[in-house]
């Protein structure tokens, strides 16, 4: 599947060109919005016409196997827009349902004072008649960011952000600090090589695709405005496979041990006043009746307790066991509570574990 994106931001036009063969489309269906009708559709390299059905404010068009397939389309932007954030959802691509074409290459001609950026690999970037033309190629969904970017090196990677004056340093340290940490009590990262950081437009929650994650420039200035970012980090670079809120709980204790190493003591109380109002909910609960996010809360002060009680000579290797286990056993409470009683040592861990199950 290729996809041909052309932007002029000055005069809000933005052009899409998509060939593809129905085999890359098992369903035999793309999904557009309805605001967007494919002026140009070619079937077999011949002009056609394909009338759309409606859908949940989308344009549903078939595409009967056996064909290759060529159509464009314009989408009308705001003049002047100088950040444009973009998903297979079909506001501006195509949306394909539950398939996922093989191998995708998209091209992205700009005005030169643009960047654009992808989850997806760029294969090159290349300067014709005054416009920059990137390739990307790549698997599954694929999101775009294009903006005024700058690029910074930083501990763990590439930052891409809008601002030359922007201070990366803290958050350097605060990457740097957490793979300290990570590393000495847990061992080897799960990935390699560098991963990419994309500053996205205010109003967007963080997350992560691939080995990029996508936030929003933190408006606080303190550490506490890394923690979400940071928790992306330890999801990516410390895989562990098992029940969603179990890890969750995990990182939270991850991420309060981080901070305990480099936090002021004000900005640990701050830290622990933010979520005291939670964990006061979930006092004395035993964690089996506990479920989302009061049982990432749970599992994070149990983890707290536990390192207390063996010592952290004991608790370290025994996580670091449980870790990497959870590649071939999916961690979930009743495993790790068992792995703790199993492997840990000293007299009365299981007296201990039993109050909190």
């Amino acid at each position: 599947m290729i996809t041909q994106i052309q932007i002029s931001p000055k005069i809000g036009v933005f052009h899409v060109e998509v060939s593809l063969s129905s085999w890359e489309l098992p369903g035999g269906k793309i999904f557009l919005s309805s605001k967007h009708l494919i002026s140009e559709f070619y079937v077999d390299e011949k002009e056609s016409l394909v009338l759309p059905k409606t859908q949940d404010n989308l344009y549903v068009y078939n595409l009967p196997k056996g064909h290759k397939y060529k159509f464009s389309y314009q989408v009308f932007i705001e003049p002047n827009t100088d950040w444009l954030f973009i998903e297979d959802n079909g506001a501006y691509l195509p949306f394909l349902g539950d398939d996922v074409p093989p191998m995708r290459r998209t091209e992205i001609i700009l005005p030169r004072d643009l960047v654009a950026l992808s989850n997806h690999k760029m294969d090159k970037v290349q300067q014709k008649h005054g416009l920059l033309h990137f390739t990307f190629e790549g698997q599954g969904p694929g999101i775009f960011s294009i903006a005024s970017y700058y690029g910074d090196k930083i501990f763990s990677g590439n930052i891409y952000y809008l601002d030359k004056s922007t201070n990366t340093e803290l958050l350097n340290r605060f990457l740097r600090q957490a793979w300290d940490y990570m590393y000495n009590n847990y061992g080897e990262v799960s990935y390699k090589g560098s991963l990419d950081y994309v500053v996205l437009p205010d109003g967007y929650e963080a997350f992560s695709l691939d080995k990029v994650i996508f936030f929003p420039w933190p408006k606080e200035a303190g550490l506490r405005a890394y923690e979400e970012l940071i928790k992306l980090y330890l999801a990516l670079g410390w895989r562990v496979e098992g029940q969603e809120d179990v890890l969750v709980g995990l990182r939270l204790f991850f991420l309060s041990e981080i901070a305990s190493d480099i936090y002021s003591e004000k900005e640990l109380d701050e830290l622990r006043s933010y979520y005291d109002v939670h964990l006061e909910r979930i006092k004395n609960r035993p964690l089996s009746g506990l479920v989302a996010r009061d049982l990432s809360l749970g599992l994070w002060k149990f983890l707290e307790e536990i390192k207390e009680f063996l010592g952290a000579q004991a608790f370290y290797p025994i996580m670091k066991l449980i870790m990497a286990s959870s590649h071939n056993n999916e961690l979930d409470l009743d495993r790790l509570l068992k792995s703790f009683s199993d492997l840990a040592w000293k007299e009365g861990v299981e007296e201990f574990i039993d109050k909190v199950r």
